[in-house]
């Protein structure tokens, strides 16, 4: 049974543990009260509310305005999880008009840069930007950023 759950309420998350397979959580950058989504603390109650296996799914900001950001959350993120991977698409409604997704699994044979599922022609479902090529090219990253994320 796959549970999804969709929220920006810190407080609420932090009384869910071990209830989630995935989970997706959408905040932006504000001084103050939001500082608290890009701390390790706030991954570990994540962690916490996963199920075994389960993967979290954070806005990771943009590559072109908040690098040293992502740089310390994917370094936290690889002490408590075996697999994290950062990702982005373009979005012409953010600023600079990219957005990043910060990918962790407690699952060791996660590959984030695979689609888990693919479709034929004929069955593929009527969506105007995803495709197979979009997905694996989200984890394609710049030379700047990639170094990085590597450091």
């Amino acid at each position: 049974m796959l549970n999804f759950f969709n929220s920006a309420s810190y407080t609420f998350r932090m009384l869910l543990l071990n209830t989630f397979s995935i989970k997706s959580f959408p905040y932006f950058i504000i001084p103050g009260p939001a500082e608290v989504l890009f701390e390790e603390e706030y991954f570990k109650l994540m962690k916490g509310a996963l199920r075994e296996g389960g993967i979290i799914c954070t806005q990771g900001e943009c590559i072109w305005l908040h690098l040293d950001l992502i740089k310390k959350v994917h370094t936290f993120c690889q002490s408590l999880f075996p697999v994290v991977d950062y990702g982005y698409c373009t979005i012409p409604t953010y600023p600079s008009g990219q957005i990043g997704f910060m990918l962790c699994s407690q699952n060791p044979e996660t590959n984030f840069k695979v689609p888990v599922r693919t479709w034929s022609e004929e069955n593929k479902p009527n969506l105007r930007y995803y495709n197979e090529d979009v997905h694996k090219a989200a984890f394609v990253l710049p030379e700047f950023a990639k170094k990085k994320l590597q450091e």
